[in-house]
């Protein structure tokens, strides 16, 4: 069952339940209702998000950008362990969750407890964009596992027949039995 509640005196929405493609909207209803508020930061509170899937996460990522087209700040402040996991997983943990200990940070409520690295073990982390694989240099003479010598590089792939190629013409493919014309 979802919940949420806004509380305009102190500028924090508090989020329980599932935070899906279904209630993402009202999420994102909660935070424009603070728009008209003096509060120089918005917080959100997801301790008792039980689901947050990657419509939750987007609904965030939104959130914090109507913050920003306000000229104000957005930091979720206590988030539960499965949102925990997919702020990491999604990279999103350094944008939606200020450090306390950054200099010139706006109070964001009250702080929560970071899992130890050793908790983040098993968790993949996405690779930087600059950081993707790419292609490695070949040396001269070097052979592809299925390429040919001294190219580094796969052998070009076999042509495709074209429409209204004949059967026999396609590897693999035994020739069809024809009956001679003079009809025997």
């Amino acid at each position: 069952m979802f919940r949420l509640s806004v509380h305009h005196a102190s500028g924090c929405v508090v989020v329980g339940g599932e935070l899906d493609h279904r209630h993402r909207h009202l999420l994102l209803d909660g935070l424009r209702t603070l728009v008209p508020t003096p509060h120089p930061s918005w917080t959100v509170d997801l301790a008792e998000v039980t689901f947050c899937d990657t419509s939750g996460l987007g609904a965030l990522v939104e959130g914090h950008g109507l913050a920003r087209e306000h000229h104000r700040g957005l930091a979720v402040v206590r988030p539960s362990d499965c949102v925990h996991r997919q702020l990491v997983l999604g990279g999103l943990e350094p944008l939606l969750c200020p450090s306390p200990d950054r200099s010139g940070a706006t109070d964001t409520g009250p702080s929560w407890p970071r899992p130890r690295s050793a908790d983040l073990a098993g968790i993949r982390r996405p690779l930087p964009h600059r950081a993707r694989a790419t292609a490695l240099p070949v040396r001269p003479g070097a052979t592809h596992p299925t390429g040919v010598a001294g190219t580094g590089s796969p052998p070009a792939p076999a042509p495709r027949p074209g429409p209204g190629a004949a059967a026999e013409n396609l590897p693999g493919v035994p020739a069809p039995v024809r009956e001679h014309p003079g009809g025997r």
